[in-house]
Formats: C-alpha cells, sequence, structure tokens
C-alpha cells in the first residue's frame, strides 16, 4: 500500500483509495538542487503552437506552475493561477503553466485548458525536461526563476508552495494567510535573496518523480 494511503484515517481510506492522485506529497527533500543538463529551447503548447518559454531579456524573471488534468487540488488553484498570471503581466513577470504527467496527451491538455479556462500559455512537457531541470515532485508545485544569457540555464530562485491554502490532507482554508509564490516573485524582482526555507507544496505526486513512485510496490 502507497505511503500515501498510510497517511489517511481508517475512516478514509477509501475514499483516498477512490481519490489517490489527490493524496497528501510532500517532497522528500525540500532542498532539491536543480540540474545541470541542457533544456530544450521550445515546447508544444495547448494552443497548438511552438514557443521558447524562456525568450526574454536576461535577468527576467519567470514563473512555472505544475499541474495536471487530474489533481483535485491543483484545479482547486485555478482562480488564484488566474490572478497570479494577470497581477504579474504588468511586471513583466512571464507565467507558465507545465503538464509533466507523460500520460497526458496533447487532446487532454488542450480539452483542460479550456474546460478550465487556464492562463496561456500552457505548455507540455511529457519527458519531464522542466520538472526534473527545477526538481518538481508535486502538483501544483510553483518556480521562480531568473532567465540567464544565451546559452545559460535558468538560475531557481523559488521551489514549493502557491500559498499556504492547504495545510494538509483534507484541511483548507477559506483563504490563504501567505501568498508564498507572490512573495517570491516580489524577493526576485527586488533582487532580494530567495527564501532559503520555502514551504512544500502539498497536491499530488508527478508521475515518475514523487515520493510515492519511488516506494516499492
Amino acid at each position: 500500500m502507497s505511503r500515501c494511503l498510510r497517511r489517511l484515517p481508517a475512516a478514509l481510506l477509501m475514499v483516498g483509495i477512490a481519490l489517490l492522485p489527490a493524496c497528501v506529497a510532500t517532497p522528500r527533500d525540500a532542498s532539491r538542487e536543480p540540474g545541470s543538463a541542457a533544456l530544450p529551447r521550445t515546447f508544444e503548447t495547448t494552443e497548438g503552437t511552438t514557443i521558447d518559454p524562456f525568450a526574454a531579456e536576461p535577468g527576467s524573471i519567470i514563473a512555472l506552475v505544475f499541474i495536471t488534468t487530474e489533481c483535485p487540488i491543483a484545479n482547486a488553484y485555478v482562480p488564484e493561477l488566474r490572478r497570479l498570471a494577470a497581477s504579474w503581466a504588468a511586471r513583466d513577470v512571464r507565467f507558465v503553466l507545465v503538464h509533466p504527467d507523460p500520460h497526458t496527451t496533447p487532446a487532454q491538455a488542450r480539452a483542460h485548458a479550456e474546460a478550465f479556462s487556464l492562463p496561456q500559455p500552457v505548455i507540455l512537457d511529457p519527458a519531464q525536461h522542466l520538472a526534473r531541470h527545477f526538481g518538481a515532485t508535486v502538483t501544483p508545485e510553483a518556480v521562480v526563476a531568473r532567465l540567464g544569457a544565451g546559452s545559460q540555464l535558468p538560475q531557481r530562485l523559488y521551489l514549493g508552495r502557491i500559498d499556504d491554502r492547504y495545510r494538509d490532507w483534507g484541511r483548507r482554508r477559506a483563504e490563504p494567510t501567505r501568498r508564498d509564490l507572490d512573495a517570491a516573485i516580489a524577493r526576485a524582482l527586488q533582487g532580494e535573496p530567495p527564501d532559503t526555507t520555502p514551504a512544500p507544496a502539498i497536491g499530488c505526486f508527478i508521475p515518475g518523480l514523487g515520493d510515492r513512485d519511488a516506494e516499492a510496490p
């Protein structure tokens, strides 16, 4: 049995089995270092185009949030994702949603983006280049990075939760008391050092990358 299900009270066990992707997921190592392998320059979007998410002036700030089509927690954050994308666009911060699930087809991702009116761009990364590079293991999980010059890899400044709306499995605040992603972007724009102890994201494991996938069956 998954460690995720073993965390659930007995009364919720059957619900946990039915909603397995929604089990609380917390990274084993919050200090996961970004990778050093070269990243692809272009990715397919749910709109059928191909973009370079890092095509901006060196030093620019980009925010990425990893999502999946079936994660209830990620889907519950859609209104907040829309707010974040709109509010930071005025500060020239690029906001990108990333599908890291290799089992998600372009058609499924496109239907999901349309059904939830996701802010664009939404890119497909079935090979998990971005999740592996930045250290993401959970959806929704946020990254803030500073773009380098030329072939330099983006510098990760933040990896963690969007806010503290979800405290644990089944424990959700009506409104967050701390907006971690907002704060991380603001610090990056001001040139302040990143938070060295970011709170881990709570949500659904990314297939092949989360704790549940590392467990023996």
